[in-house]
């Protein structure tokens, strides 16, 4: 695969696998493109992983959520969309 980059992203690149914070660039880009992958999900996957989970807590003994859960689940979706 060939990918061509903007000429600041390559220079940018090339100064760090000149600095030796990556041996080449190939691995900078793979990288940057794990990187992306790890933190940032799409509406496509998001939406996948709810309805995951919608599926799990249908399967899942019917036994009521606590109040202190509810806010910890709370509090983590706030925290997450905050972040973005």
């Amino acid at each position: 695969m060939t990918v061509e980059l903007p000429k600041d992203l390559a220079e940018y690149i090339e100064r760090k696998v000149a600095d030796g914070v990556f041996p080449d660039a190939p691995t900078a880009v793979a990288e940057a493109v794990r990187e992306y992958r790890v933190n940032r999900i799409g509406p496509e996957e998001e939406s996948l992983q709810t309805e995951a989970w919608l599926l799990e807590a249908i399967d899942s003994p019917k036994t009521p959520w606590r109040p202190e859960e509810m806010q910890e689940i709370l509090a983590e979706l706030r925290a997450k969309h905050a972040a973005r």
